[in-house]
């Protein structure tokens, strides 16, 4: 099999600090630059970006307000699978840290890590219930992939005082507050740390948004929404009045309806909820994304 690594060598900081590897070999090493794989299952690029294409909180921490930023995208194509692009990573280059937004199909047979098992249930996804299910252990040495790359320097992270509203910029504070006001079961604070915490008050605006998308949810009470097991989707049916429904989207998904049935892009998160006009079930393939 081949092997990626993308890894943060030094002694630079940011963009120039970082290397990638293809098989053990660099690919990359210019600004701006593009690697495409002999074989064709790899494209990559190396040049400025909007991480929030890729995610909605793809700034997070690192990425500031706006503006195009040093990124690596990488897509794996493979003509056997519908559609052939079946995995993208989107990498945000930090100081000597990354960003990653990871977008894949479920993989048959199942999937477990720090990312999740991408069985739409959170609950289980806690360190707790990996610790129960073993998968919260470290790597061993001897099977991490970082091995094909460059050596990573000694030391690789600091300590540093946690984030604090106490001491957040006043002005972000002040946008925060007003951003994260009636948000429900009391999350207002929670929401002005995650803007504080992110520098940004855009983090808070995403969090309201998010908070309101699940409550409008919860209160659809003629709609079932129920996660299929065996068949890896959605199922959605309608109450017998109820002759029209919208659903808010949990996530960046794409719905485009025509006519009276809707067309749904594949790639939805597993939190997504889709759109129906007919009464009865429409049932709607699902693809999780890992962040």
């Amino acid at each position: 099999g081949h092997t990626l690594v993308v890894v943060f060598t030094g002694p630079m900081p940011g963009a120039e600090g970082f290397k990638v590897f293809w098989d053990g070999k660099p690919v990359l090493a210019e600004y701006p630059s593009t690697f495409a794989s002999a074989d064709g299952l790899l494209a990559a690029k190396y040049e400025a970006m909007d991480p929030e294409k890729y995610h909605r909180e793809g700034r997070h921490t690192i990425g500031g307000d706006k503006g195009l930023l040093p990124s690596y995208l990488f897509e794996f194509s493979e003509s056997s699978h519908k559609p052939p692009l079946f995995l993208t990573l989107y990498v945000l280059l930090g100081p000597d840290n990354v960003n990653a937004v990871i977008t894949t199909w479920k993989m048959v047979g199942g999937q477990d890590g720090y990312c999740g098992n991408f069985n739409c249930d959170q609950a289980d996804d806690s360190l707790e219930a990996l610790k129960v299910r073993g998968a919260s252990l470290p790597i061993p040495a001897g099977e991490s992939l970082f091995k094909h790359g460059a050596a990573a320097p000694a030391w690789v992270m600091r300590q540093v005082d946690p984030p604090s509203i106490d001491d957040c910029d006043p002005v972000v504070k002040a946008k925060a507050e007003k951003a994260c006001r009636g948000v429900p079961e009391g999350g207002a604070k929670a929401c002005i740390f995650d803007a504080c915490a992110a520098h940004s008050a855009k983090a808070a605006r995403a969090d309201v948004q998010e908070d309101m998308a699940t409550l409008a949810l919860a209160q659809q009470r003629r709609v079932l929404v129920k996660y299929q097991r065996h068949l890896g989707g959605f199922r959605i049916s309608q109450g017998p009045r109820l002759t029209r429904a919208v659903f808010i989207a949990l996530g960046a998904s794409l719905v485009i309806v025509v006519g009276v049935l809707p067309v749904v892009r594949r790639r939805l998160r597993c939190e997504a909820v889709a759109i129906t006009q007919e009464s009865g079930a429409e049932f709607i393939p699902l693809i999780p994304i890992a962040a």
